[in-house]
This record gives C-alpha cells, structure tokens and sequence, in this order.
C-alpha cells in the first residue's frame, strides 16, 4: 500500500505496525479531521474467506463495546474486495515500551492494570473474551488513560463466536492460509495453560493473561519467559512464578490477586474480572494507607534465618488410626494455602496438625514451624507467639513483623489453638497469606476461619465397632488400638488376650472413638481391670441421669473422666494440677512448685543464672508427680528432658476446664494458685530483663519467650489497682521492646 492511498476518506498517512493478525496505518479522516488507525488483513490472507469473516466479526463486536478504557470502532470499509476497521487512534506508547523504557512503580503498576480490568469487564458483560492480553495490546495515553486494543482473536460476541470455544489457542505463521489442527493461537508467556492445552477458555483466561501482564509491570520481566517457544509453553504450563523479584512494599492484596490468579487450576483463578478491579482498587488503598492490610518486602536476606528445620515437636500421643486423614491433610496442604482442621476438643487436631508437619517439613526450604494460642488470651497474643517462635522482629504490628519475617520463604506455620482467639486468627491468617506467597498455614480450631481458599476437614472420632462388630470380634478397632498403645506406656509387659480385646473394643465404643476419652481410660487401668473401668463410667453417667455413655457428645464424655478422676487424685497430685491449671504455656517443676506456695521456687532478681539454678527438693518432688499425672493424661508432654525438673509440660484444654470447674467452687485454692503463678511469672521477667540486653542476654531472652504466654495471662489476671498491675505491664513492655515487638 502507498503512502498516499487512501480508504474511503481516509487519507494513509503510515504504517503503525504489523503482526500476524493484521497490518495498522495510521490515517487521516478526511470529514471529521482527526487521525485514525485502520487495520487490514496482511495480504497473504486477505484472500481466506474464514479470515475474513473473522476480521469483519471483530467489527461486530468492538461495536458491541462501548467503554473508555477499550479503543473505540468507527466503521467496516470494503475497497476492492478487501475489508478495513476504522479504530480509534490512540497516542502514546504501547505498555511494551513504557516498561522497556522505565519501569512502572508499583502505584503506576496497580493504576495501569486497573483499567485493563475495567476495560476487559465490560468485554466480558457482553459475552467477549479478548484470549491475547499482553502489554504490546495495552496503550498509554498522555493523558494517563489506558486503552485495549486488538480484538483480532477474541472469542464470543453478540452476534456470533469469532472462533470457536475448541480452536487451539501461538499466533499464526504467515502463509498459513487456515488454522491448522494443532496450531495455537494467541502469545506464550500471556496465554493461559487450558489456553496453551487448547482446551475451552473461560473469562478466567483473560484474567490469567491480566496477572502477566501485572507482574511484568511490577518486575519488568515476563512471568513465564523462555529462550524459544518450547520453554515458555513449559514455563506456563509447570513452572511457578519468582515472587522474589516483586518490589519492596508490593500491597499483600496484590500478591494474593496474583497467586490466584496465575493459578494453573482455572477454578481456583477469581471468579470475574469484576472482583479483580476491586482488589486493585483496594491494593492502591493499602498504599495510601487507607486499609489495614499490611504490606512487606518479599526480598529479604537469610543471614539471620533459624538453624535447622524448624521447631515441630515430634506429636507425644502416636498417630494411630488416622492413616486416611493423614493423606487428607497433605492432599488438602497442596491444593490451598490455608488447611484448617475443626472438631471437639480432645479429637486430637493438634496432634494430626503436628503429624502432618513432620511428614511435609522436607517441602518447605526454610522450615515448618508451630505456635500454640493459648487459654484466654487477647487478640495481640497469637501473633506475637508465632512472631516469637520465627524469631520476627520490628513492623508496625507483631503481624507485620511475622509477615515481613517469612516474606517470600517457603514455610509451614502450623497454629494450633485458634479457637481461644477466632477473630485475631482470622485476621492474622488473612494477613500473612496475602503478604507471604509461598506460606502455607494449617490451622486447628473448633470452627473455620472464614477465610476464602480455606480448606476445612473435620476431625472427628476414631473408628470404634459396633455393638454386632464387638460380639463377632469384627470392625475396624483404632479406637482399641490406641488403647492398647496407651496402656503399654505405662506397662510395657502388657499384653491384649481374646478376652481383654472383647472389653477393650466395647469401652472404646462406649467412649464414641474420641481419643482423649480413650487415652485417660487406658490410664486408669493401672488400678482397675478394663470392664471395670467401663463399668464405673456407666455409673457416673447413670448419677448424671443419662441412659448410658455412648448417648454423650464428646465434650460430656471428657467432663466425666476427667471429674471422675479429678476427684480420685492423691493429694500431692491433686495440688500440682490445679497449679498447673494457672498457667496457660508450658512450665517445668519449678514453675509449679512456685505457683503451689514454694517461695524458694521463685526466681531471685539478683541471681545471674538463666537456668534457675540447682533444683530443690520440693521441685524434685514436683517432679515425679508431674510424671504421675503424664502417665495419667492429665498433663501433655511439651519437651522431654533427661532431667525430670526440667520437663516442659502444659494442661490439656478439656482438663483446663473441669480444673476450673473444681477451682470455682474452692475459691481460696483457686485464689493461692493464682496469685503463686503471678509471683513466680512477675520474678522469672523481673530476672531476666536486668540482663536479656547485657552480654548472654540471649539465653535470658529465649526463657522469657518460653514465658511470655503468661506473663501476658498474668497482667490479665491482675486487677489495674493492684500493686503488681503497674509492673508486670511495665515488664510486659520491657520484653516486647527486647524483642522488637
């Protein structure tokens, strides 16, 4: 085509550019004086009668679109027995060279990708879907407005598809008069994977190749790039992106938009364009600071990164019976970001949760990690907790330490106990999925978090026979087999006959399978034969007015074991649990020596020694009966020691509550125990403080963190008008401020 020939009265003034699709002039309307770009087929095809009809299709339904943020149509000329589209003309550079040029800040970033969206929304009101979003489509006016163009393979329309939903998605060869069966059409490192598959596409496709688009702004480089063709079809259909090459305070809304969106399962991408220009809405809010979700860097040094693997303790209780659930939990681990395991308390969620930590640990480079939400705790409490154990530090909240800590590490967090703080959890979960990429989250808690992406799997009861299976010695017996497991920890020489595994399966259908209820069972056939044990249950239920055991919910099984064998402690017993009751993290001999009255126990502000020094001989006495109430389950195991003093042990929630049932009605115990725990968590804090700062102070850090749970339960236990209120606050701050909390 000359440079001087003209379309109608349009006068053509030069060639734009050209692609595989079409060849753009800009020219002059010669009625209205403005400039236009006119789009022809390139000549090889212009003579392909299905060509045609989708050249002149995507007249028909850029005239269905009518949207500021899309170049406009203003005719479909024939000349010569050829068509030609009359399009706006945009000045301005194409977003391919605004990003080779100079690299867009993220603001720039979000403003930009807002209004594709938009642009795209609309396309896809009217049934349209655009299949080759990429930024050399996407134009920058001057004035800051952003327009799509090139509808050339779009899909859909008012009228009728421009192609159909089975034509294979790779721009076509010139020459290439049909699509060949195979050929795709559309642009590798833009295209979606069902896209690249040739496979049906969705609206979801557009919103994928908009992700590409977004993170090419953000990074100035092409997600899924490649040295030839080949690579780059593979990168999009195996590789992940690199979100260490986002910039430094990228919104954590974005970071979620992008993850999900650049999600090989179409499914899982957002379900329209629609809440995808919310979410850059909103992600330029989080810049603004308008919205509370926080932003962090996700690149980030590992100098001062945690040795080793993380601090999972291998689960105390053996995993027996939840092979299925076990596979459930690494199924669900893989397929989202967020697994929360719900059920009564004593189902054993923490101890699955711990299970399938240990088992996928070797799939995350920088550890699996655990943090327990204790008993009564405010809303600040989990995150500092999880902030503690990662060794987080600074942030304008103990959330935003943790987010800024994990940042784009692959990490496990395994946060157990959400059900003592439902909101702060949702809310930390939230936040740190959205501001951490590779982070995955496996949750326990009585009910979900409400999070979108969540995967929820009740935990419940083990498998326990039925009346039928007991009498024929049939069914599954997991339920027995962890009775059994039990009992041996206690006698090794134990030994299941015909007999005893006939009244073993029967009071393990009576407890309903729960394994709370069937552990403290086990533990009380050290006095009692097993039908006994199940014989004095029935009993106690019977006095409740209930028919039987098997007509309880879990919770009404446990409160009945654990009061049963509340009231038939020893003394000495009796008096360490209830101290331990007043503490919500784990604690040692020491601790619960001093909460029982012990004032030698408690820690000497004016002693320098981080390991609390030799051991008492009431502290040694505490000792063995902390080991009695282990072997009873009235305690769980938190870390084992050599040395029976130092034994980290901490109450079980069920056991917490028929404790504090026993408590509230011996007030003047329940008042000792309090104000022993206060004394001795007020002394350990006051201790360390005077030396976490000066040389060692590492060690006096590390002991405060194992204690801050109740140091922070202890100034919630004290009145503001007592005297200790004033400083365990003042300790309480002292710590966080060491800790860069």
């Amino acid at each position: 085509m000359s440079e001087l020939q003209a379309i109608a009265h349009y006068l053509i003034e030069k060639e734009l550019g050209r692609g595989a699709m079409g060849v753009v002039y800009l020219a002059h309307d010669t009625k209205l004086g403005r400039s236009v770009a006119v789009k022809s087929l390139p000549a090889d095809l212009a003579e392909d009668l299905e060509r045609r009809q989708r050249f002149e299709e995507e007249a028909r339904t850029l005239a269905a679109i009518n949207h500021p943020n899309i170049a406009s149509i203003y005719g479909l000329e024939q000349q010569d027995g050829l068509s030609y589209l009359v399009l706006e003309y945009v000045e301005g550079p194409t977003l391919t060279h605004r990003i080779t040029e100079k690299s867009l800040s993220i603001e720039e970033s979000l403003v930009v990708c807002r209004q594709v969206a938009a642009g795209i929304e609309a396309a896809h009101q009217r049934g349209i879907i655009h299949r080759d979003l990429k930024p050399e489509n996407i134009k920058l006016r001057p004035d800051g407005v952003v327009k799509v163009l090139d509808f050339g393979i779009a899909m859909g329309g008012v009228s009728a598809p421009i192609a159909r939903s089975d034509t294979p998605t790779i721009a076509i060869p010139p020459r290439t008069r049909r699509t060949a069966p195979g050929l795709i059409v559309g642009t590798p490192g833009y295209m979606s994977p069902e896209q690249a598959r040739g496979k049906p596409v969705s609206p979801q496709t557009d919103i994928w190749a908009l992700a590409c688009v977004l993170y090419e702004c953000l990074t100035g480089s092409c997600v899924f790039a490649g040295e030839s063709l080949a690579d780059a079809l593979a990168a999009t259909l195996h590789a992940e992106p690199d979100w260490t090459l986002l910039p430094p305070r990228t919104p954590a809304r974005t970071l979620d938009l992008l993850r999900r969106s650049l999600s090989k399962d179409a499914a899982k991408r957002p379900s329209d364009m629609a809440s995808v220009r919310e979410l850059l809405d909103h992600s330029t809010s989080d810049l603004k600071g308008v919205s509370s979700r926080i932003v962090v860097s996700t690149t980030s040094t590992d100098d001062d990164w945690p040795a080793g693997e993380g601090n999972l303790a291998t689960p105390a209780t053996p995993i027996i019976g939840r092979e299925r659930e076990l596979g459930d939990v690494t199924r669900a681990l893989a397929a989202s970001r967020l697994v929360t395991l719900t059920g009564p308390t004593g189902a054993g969620r923490s101890t699955l949760a711990l299970a399938v930590g240990q088992t996928q640990r070797a799939n995350f480079t920088h550890g699996a990690w655990f943090a327990r939400v204790p008993f009564g705790c405010d809303a600040e409490t989990p995150a500092i907790l999880a902030a503690i154990a990662l060794g987080a530090r600074g942030g304008d909240t103990p959330t935003h330490a943790l987010a800024a800590r994990i940042a784009a590490r692959p990490v496990l967090l395994v946060l157990a106990g959400c059900e003592h703080a439902p909101t702060a959890c949702s809310a930390i979960a939230q936040d740190i999925l959205g501001a951490c990429p590779n982070l995955r989250l496996i949750v326990t808690a009585r009910a979900p978090l409400g999070i979108e992406g969540e995967a929820v799997l009740p935990v419940g009861a083990l498998a326990a026979p039925s009346p039928g299976d007991v009498a024929r010695g049939q069914g599954r017996l997991d339920a027995a087999r962890l009775f059994v497991e039990k009992t041996k920890l206690q006698d090794a020489s134990f030994t299941s006959t015909a007999d005893s595994t006939h009244a073993i399966a029967e009071l393990c259908r009576r407890l309903g399978g729960w394994p709370l209820a069937v552990e403290l069972a086990a533990s009380l056939t050290a006095t009692m034969s097993v039908a006994d044990v199940g014989e004095r249950l029935e009993q106690r239920a019977r006095l409740l007015g209930v028919s039987g055991l098997e007509v309880l919910p879990a919770e009404g099984v446990h409160r009945l074991m654990i009061r049963w064998i509340l009231d038939t402690l020893p003394p000495g017993e009796l008096a360490v649990l209830l101290a331990a009751w007043a503490f919500v993290g784990p604690t040692t001999a020491r601790g619960l020596t001093a909460a029982g009255g012990a004032r030698d126990s408690i820690p000497n502000p004016d002693i320098d020694d981080p390991t609390g020094g030799p051991t008492t001989v009431r502290e040694t006495k505490t000792a063995g009966l902390v080991a009695k109430l282990l072997q009873r389950g009235m305690l769980e195991l938190v870390t084992p020691s050599t040395d029976p003093a130092r034994v980290c042990v901490r109450v079980h929630d069920a056991v917490r509550q028929v404790a504090g049932e026993w408590l509230r009605e011996n007030s003047a115990v329940e008042n000792a125990v309090i104000t022993g725990h206060r004394a001795y968590i007020m002394a350990s804090a006051d201790q360390a403080s005077r030396r976490w700062a000066g040389p060692g102070g590492a060690l006096w850090l590390r002991r405060a963190d194992a204690e801050y749970a109740d140091l922070a339960h202890a100034v919630r236990q004290t009145r503001d008008t007592d005297a200790a209120s004033l400083k365990l606050k003042e300790l309480m701050a002292s710590y966080r401020k060491a800790r860069g909390l």
